[in-house]
Order: structure tokens, then sequence, then C-alpha cells
């Protein structure tokens, strides 16, 4: 698992003009993760958040306020279904 900052994906990531970004199995920080990319990637059309643990109703609310490009979210999860024997 990679770990990128808020600080770091400023630097690493120019999201001037991405418009796809995919964040499958991740860990979302409450503190602000997911409003740094609603600042920054304007042209965002689709994102993909399957799999990722911390992602709040408001978040996709700001999302859907702030990202006039988006077009289509992502938010898969994994069901695990659990057999248990009799003893």
């Amino acid at each position: 698992m990679i770990k990128l900052t808020t600080d770091r994906w400023k630097k690493c990531v120019p999201c001037d003009s991405l418009e796809e970004l995919s964040l499958e199995i991740c860990l979302i920080s409450p503190e602000g993760g997911l409003s740094y990319v609603f600042g920054w990637c304007k042209a965002l059309k689709r994102l993909h958040l399957d799999m990722c643990v911390g992602v709040r109703d408001c978040d996709i609310v700001r999302l859907a306020q702030r990202s006039s490009n988006l077009k289509s979210i992502s938010l898969r999860v994994l069901q695990i279904t659990l057999f248990l024997s009799p003893i």
C-alpha cells in the first residue's frame, strides 16, 4: 500500500487535467483526504473508490457539489459471506 499525504499529492500528482482517478483498496483520512481532490482536480470525470475505507456521505455530497465535470463515481465494496458449519 502506498501512503500519499495531501502534501505529497500536490507535489506528485498534476491533477489540473486529470479526468479519471482510481483509489482502489485504500484508506481515506477524515482530516481532508477526499476534500483535497475536490479542490485541485477540476477536470475529474470518473472517480473509482472501490473497496476504500473511510468514505463518508459528506465527502460524496461535497464531491457532487464541487466537481461539475464528474460523470461517475464507483463505490464498490467486497461482500464477504461466512458459512458456518454446526459443531
